[in-house]
Formats: C-alpha cells, structure tokens, sequence
C-alpha cells in the first residue's frame, strides 16, 4: 500500500490492489480479511484532488473469515459516505455481506490442479442514496458470487459472479 496514490487514507491497510484508475484497500490479519477503503481516479493519468474519489469507510466490511470450517456462515455489514459532482452530493452507503463456506475439495483447471479448495457462496446487498439531492439519487445492487478458495495460498483461484443494479431506474443484470 504505501506505493500506492492513497495510502496516508488507509492506514490499517497491508494489501493494495490496484488498475489504471484505482486502488483497494485491505487489511489481511490471522482471524481474516477486510476491505478497508477504495480510491479513485475521474481522469486517469491526474492526481488532482478534486478529480479524486476516496471511499473510506465508517466500519471495515469483512471479507473472509479464519479458519474456515465447512458449513460455517457469517454476516458483516459496512457502511460509508463519500460524495460525487467535486463534493457536491454527499451520497449514504450501506453494504450487507454473508459468506458461506459450502464445499471443499480439489479444483482442476486448465492452468493446473489445486487441492484444499473451499468454495465459498458469497451474498452481496448494495445501497447507496444521496439523502439531500433532490433528483433523488440512488444505486441498488445485488451480487451473488461463488468463490473457489485455496486453503494454502489463503486467496480465491476462481470466482463466478452475478449482479443486478439498479441505478436511479436504469436496470443491469450480467
């Protein structure tokens, strides 16, 4: 993290990931992993401050949690503000997160064969809302994802997602 854009934002954080445009942000501890904040680029390519979206969070949303033992489940939820239009709407975030640890086994691919694998089910709920602005903005989103998880390398191999959003009435599914 502290070669990144952002990481006098995110002091906690100990694993960065990052794209042309933004970074996340986690803290990887023995009992699990969290996402503690994410940073964003308007325009690639600027560091301008007012081009710069940093979503930090009121509480960590957590995103595993160890050891996994099969069968287990656990529910965390994470809430945050940031604000869109240079701080012009201050936009109200909430996130619901459940992990369940649904099969084990040995997972063959074409890159190779990886044994202890943990396939997590992993249920996702969404809202954002802009309590002040009068075009009422809002986002709503659902995401269910099937994650196949090494036990040794403590990180997902393959992952399979589907999401619906809603945003302010415009609808997406993939």
């Amino acid at each position: 993290p502290k070669n990144t854009d952002f990481p006098d934002d995110f002091p906690t954080a100990n694993v960065a990931s990052a794209s042309t445009t933004d970074y996340g942000y986690f803290e990887a501890t023995n009992d699990g992993a969290f996402d503690v904040g994410f940073g964003q680029f308007d325009n690639p390519g600027t560091t301008n401050a007012d081009e710069t979206l940093l979503f930090t969070y009121l509480d960590n949303l957590q995103l595993y949690k160890f050891p996994f033992d099969y069968q287990n489940e656990f529910t965390d939820t994470m809430s945050r503000t940031y604000t869109i239009n240079n701080g012009a709407i201050l936009i109200e975030s909430g996130t619901s997160r459940t992990v369940k640890y649904d099969g084990w086994g040995t997972l063959i691919l074409p890159t190779g064969t990886f044994n202890n694998v943990a396939r997590l089910r992993i249920d996702q709920v969404r809202h954002d809302e802009a309590p002040d602005d009068p075009n009422n903005i809002f986002l709503d989103q659902q995401v269910i994802r099937y994650e196949w998880f090494s036990l040794d390398l403590r990180s997902p191999i393959l992952s399979l997602q589907f999401f619906e959003q809603n945003n302010g009435g415009q609808q997406t599914s993939e």
